[in-house]
């Protein structure tokens, strides 16, 4: 776990973190990020990598579910205080857990009816193949 395990910030700043986060890591990596105009769409960006698009939204955390699970993240997967995504909506979730600098890259489909994406650290989270899986961008 990180040093700084549960940040205090405006839930706004926290989501900003984890975007630029992500853009900074995408075009580290040769992947062009677009954003569209606005906050209507159910995505945040569209990523370009060979000419193949993507349709991405980022999530964030600073803090965990609980102190019974001290390695335990999780975010709603709806948008903000609407209702869930429809499905295919979007192509990957990126969730960015900011104290640990840790991403995950999950594709819709995997999370398609969920309404909570909760990774734990020390149970082999079923998500784990997704850490760091920027290859699902290209």
């Amino acid at each position: 776990m990180g040093k700084n395990a549960s940040l205090s910030l405006a839930s706004k700043t926290i989501g900003e973190i984890g975007e630029l986060r992500f853009c900074a890591n995408a075009l580290e990596r040769g992947i062009v990020v677009c954003s569209p105009h606005g906050d209507n769409q159910p995505y945040d960006y569209v990523t370009v990598h060979d000419e193949h698009l993507l349709r991405v939204q980022v999530k964030s955390a600073t803090s965990q579910n609980s102190a019974e699970h001290s390695t335990m993240w999780g975010t709603p997967l709806k948008r903000g205080a609407g209702g869930r995504y429809e499905a295919g909506s979007y192509d990957v979730l990126v969730f960015y857990i900011i104290p640990d600098d840790i991403t995950y890259l999950v594709p819709e489909i995997i999370l398609r009816g969920k309404s909570k994406l909760t990774i734990s650290y020390t149970e082999g989270t079923k998500y784990e193949k997704y850490r760091d899986a920027w290859d699902v961008l290209m």
